[in-house]
């Protein structure tokens, strides 16, 4: 697991990344119940239906949370998604 630190209010603050597995992954995807696993830095994997399984990134803007679709899975695999996840952390995930 690799740890990533935060400055927040002059506290350094450590968060897990990295949590999944590819084989958690695939588990997950081919049993085809909804979930929503963290793999960490808000990237998730979700599962909402028994085919449809999708990369998310949570992020806040403008003081909200909200959600945005990087891809799914198979398609994009863990690796993809952790890269267009940081990606999109670089860009700020502004709309």
């Amino acid at each position: 697991m690799v740890t990533q630190q935060r400055r927040f209010g002059g506290q350094v603050m450590c968060m897990a990344r990295d949590r999944l597995t590819a084989l958690e992954v695939k588990r997950t995807h081919d049993e085809g119940k909804p979930v929503l696993l963290p793999d960490g830095a808000g990237l998730y994997l979700r599962k909402q239906s028994a085919q449809g399984t999708a990369w998310t990134l949570r992020y806040r803007f403008g003081g909200r949370d909200r959600w945005m679709a990087l891809g799914s899975y198979p398609d994009m695999e863990l690796a993809e998604a952790r890269t267009a996840a940081r990606a999109k952390h670089l860009g700020r995930c502004g709309p």
